[in-house]
């Protein structure tokens, strides 16, 4: 997707949507604002949250953004509903988020080593599905997805998503 209108504001991060015409864009004060394709900005977007680094990822094929604040505070927005829904486990700042392939689930991992897999419906409704303590910073997250055989033989359903994660 191209955007090719200038954004106005002081931003930290911006992140477009890979299939929407939507880019998010976060500021120091710890605000998210929306903007469509042609640079308007969304007016019912209330992400804000406390001051300093924003992480922002967006799944892969729903209007769905996860955000994250430097407390820990994890969050998805949810651009059809125009709700922001919360989660609240870390207690340091994320080094790692990303969405699995499938698009049904979170992996968050901290500063301290904390790492937790979030299960995440169409709604961006977070719950808890387990969670990690590693001894150092997580400063990668990788999924292996089934193979060209596994294809083929058709148990691809029936295999769980292997996860890796990298630490200093």
């Amino acid at each position: 997707m191209w955007y090719d209108q200038n954004l106005e504001g002081d931003f930290t991060t911006i992140a477009p949507h890979s299939v929407f015409p939507l880019i998010a864009a976060a500021t120091k004060d710890g605000r998210v604002e929306l903007y469509d394709d042609e640079g308007n900005k969304a007016e019912k977007a209330d992400i804000a949250r406390v001051p300093g680094d924003v992480r922002l990822r967006w799944h892969w094929t729903r209007k769905l953004l996860a955000v994250s604040w430097v407390n820990g505070m994890v969050a998805v927005w949810c651009d059809n509903e125009k709700v922001l829904r919360e989660g609240n486990v870390h207690q340091a700042a994320l080094s790692v988020m990303e969405w699995n392939p499938a698009g049904n689930r979170l992996v968050t991992g901290d500063e301290d080593g904390g790492v937790v897999v979030w299960k995440v419906d169409h709604r961006g409704r977070l719950s808890v599905l387990c969670q990690y303590r590693l001894s150092n910073r997580i400063t990668h997250c990788l999924f292996r997805g089934p193979d060209e055989l596994e294809i083929k033989c058709g148990v691809v359903a029936a295999l769980a998503l292997e996860l890796y994660m990298a630490a200093d």
